[in-house]
């Protein structure tokens, strides 16, 4: 199987055979991500796994370790490595790789959501604070202050006491952290100069606003202007996105928890072919006390999408039925461990199985129960049950 695959080296490809042979959608993230951090063994063309899925008979390039990355010290800019000069002798893939890099360039390397991995990941091994202990600095102490180093079996031109953060602003590990953080900025300029080279050409970048005043989680809507292309490109699809994030800036932020970062979505619209200026979000695909970005982007005849928009951030708000819920939903019953009959129990019933509790709507107006749901003690969403309304004087059972 490999030796079939590596005749990409000596024979020219078709891009069918490409499409049939490499996981063309991994590639194009792993490669943004590998020039994101500058891996140098693989700019190189060294230094890499091919992984053969078993399912989709298709390859993937894996890295092989990540030692020389976050810095650009070795092996100049990049923009090389495996399969490069093969797959991207067709335009279509190279175009794809480039919408792909401009994804990750809005949603995740750049200077605040991959600062604020840098710092989650930092806050494992490193508490700041004056005469404050942590595993950086017995980290220190064994490879900074090791006696080996003050020996004459070491290069003291190359190593010694004391070295361990040269190069970071005030030689301590705060310091390595604004370094990485620096990187990012100077990477991301290179990234947008020497690979983003159709920026020219993709639609222009879509501005988006909330439609509904207090964005009540019912009524998420929001709005984008018209399709632009400079290249006279036309219309051809757009797509809106919205995901959980986490905002060390806002005030219920929580440093203990782990971090929610904008790449990983929480609702999608698909590719949508028709145009059209508002999308109203589905309440059950938000929740009330989550923080949320959402964006929009074009995507243009010729196949090049646009940058995502910025974002609108915000909490969604509660429905614009809350008062008449408060008022006029009621509890009526809890079936608590009722007591099985014993046909019930020849039937392979347990008292679990006849536990309920009953809800009714004692008001004069149809309630949509799509944002409620059940989060302590039991496990329940009206979204995802069969009933999501409830007509006045009628009940309901939650089973």
């Amino acid at each position: 199987d490999l030796n079939a695959f590596l005749t990409y080296q000596t024979q020219a490809k078709t891009a069918d055979w490409w499409r049939s042979n490499l996981d063309l959608d991994q590639y194009y993230s792993w490669r943004s991500i590998m020039e994101a951090i500058h891996d140098y063994d693989n700019h190189a063309g060294k230094n890499y796994f091919f992984f053969h899925n078993p399912e989709s008979s298709r390859w993937s390039v894996i890295n092989w370790d990540l030692d020389l990355t976050w810095t650009t010290t070795y092996g100049g800019g990049g923009g090389r490595g495996p399969l490069n000069d093969y797959v991207f002798t067709h335009p279509e893939f190279a175009m794809a790789y480039r919408n792909r890099m401009r994804e990750i360039r809005d949603l995740l390397f750049n200077s605040e959501q991959t600062g604020i991995l840098l710092d989650e990941i930092a806050q494992v091994v490193f508490t700041p604070g004056f005469g404050v202990s942590s595993f950086v600095d017995a980290d220190r102490a064994m490879w900074d202050y090791n006696p080996i180093l003050v020996s004459s079996y070491i290069n003291q031109s190359k190593a010694g006491h004391g070295r361990y953060y040269e190069s970071a602003p005030g030689r301590t590990f705060s310091g390595m952290v604004a370094k990485l953080k620096a990187y990012v900025q100077t990477r991301s300029a290179w990234i947008d100069s020497s690979i983003l080279t159709d920026n020219h050409l993709i639609p222009a970048k879509p501005v988006i606003s909330s439609f509904s005043p207090g964005l009540p989680i019912d009524d998420l809507t929001f709005e984008t202007g018209a399709f632009q292309s400079p290249s006279g490109a036309r219309f051809t699809g757009m797509q809106w996105r919205a995901a959980e994030i986490s905002d060390p800036l806002s005030a219920g932020f929580n440093p203990a928890e782990p971090r929610k970062y904008e790449i990983t979505s929480t609702w999608e619209s698909g590719i949508l072919n028709t145009y059209s200026p508002t999308i109203t979000i589905p309440a059950n695909a938000l929740k009330f006390d989550g923080l949320y970005r959402v964006r929009v982007r074009m995507l243009d005849s010729s196949g090049r999408w646009s940058h995502w928009s910025e974002p609108v951030q915000f909490t969604p708000g509660l429905p614009t039925q809350w008062d008449s819920l408060v008022q006029d939903l009621k509890l009526t019953e809890i079936m608590y461990h009722p007591t099985a009959s014993l046909d019930d129990q020849l039937a392979g019933f347990d008292e679990d199985d006849f536990e309920f509790l009953e809800l009714y709507n004692r008001g004069d107006t149809v309630l949509d129960l799509t944002e409620l749901r059940f989060t302590k003690g039991i496990d329940f969403d009206f979204a995802d049950g069969v009933i999501t309304q409830l007509a006045p004087g009628e009940f309901v059972l939650v089973v």
